[in-house]
């Protein structure tokens, strides 16, 4: 699994706000993204942030291999 295959699984969501998904730092050990997501009654929006953790280096993030990732901020 590839950083961009996490990607996708996020910007595929229905709630996913199109293009707001960024990188929010990045090294050698893994990468931050944030990324915003609509409120389930349509007003507003909330911020959510996913940690990926990687094997790879010396590549373009969205190529390096998954160890694992998680959420940082709840959705809610």
């Amino acid at each position: 699994m590839t950083v961009q295959d996490i990607l996708d699984e996020h910007t595929g969501e229905a709630n996913y706000i199109v293009n707001s998904m960024i990188v929010k730092s990045f090294d050698d050990n893994g990468c931050t993204f944030k990324y915003l997501c609509q409120n389930s009654g349509g007003a507003g929006a909330f911020r959510r942030e996913i940690f990926i953790a990687t094997s790879t280096s010396g590549i373009p993030i969205e190529e390096r291999t998954v160890i694992t990732h998680v959420e940082i901020s709840e959705p809610q």
